[in-house]
């Protein structure tokens, strides 16, 4: 597990910048020991690889990254009993 809670002083983001967090709040962030890496790592890096895609138009937005990491992130942490909810703040239609 990976633990780091930080609060915000700004409480909005400029409208070029996406804030990609791995947990809620004082949630703590956890590992996939298989596959070596941390379980929102995994699954950003599976979203970005094309999984995130619902669409198939071979183009991955911001919201379609969201939905695909926020899906995946929280079964699989709840799967190991434990509650992750990773977070994802900016404008929705940025495409990556």
């Amino acid at each position: 597990m990976r633990s780091i809670v930080i609060r915000p002083i700004v409480a909005e983001i400029p409208p070029n910048i996406t804030v990609i967090s791995a947990a809620s709040g004082s949630q703590i962030s956890g590992a996939l020991e298989e596959k070596e890496h941390g379980l929102f790592t995994y699954y950003l890096l599976k979203g970005l690889g094309g999984d995130a895609d619902t669409n198939r138009d071979k183009i991955i937005d911001i919201n379609e990254l969201k939905s695909f990491i926020l899906t995946k992130v929280k079964e699989q942490a709840a799967f190991n009993g434990r509650e992750q909810t990773p977070e994802i703040q900016g404008s929705a239609d940025k495409i990556l």
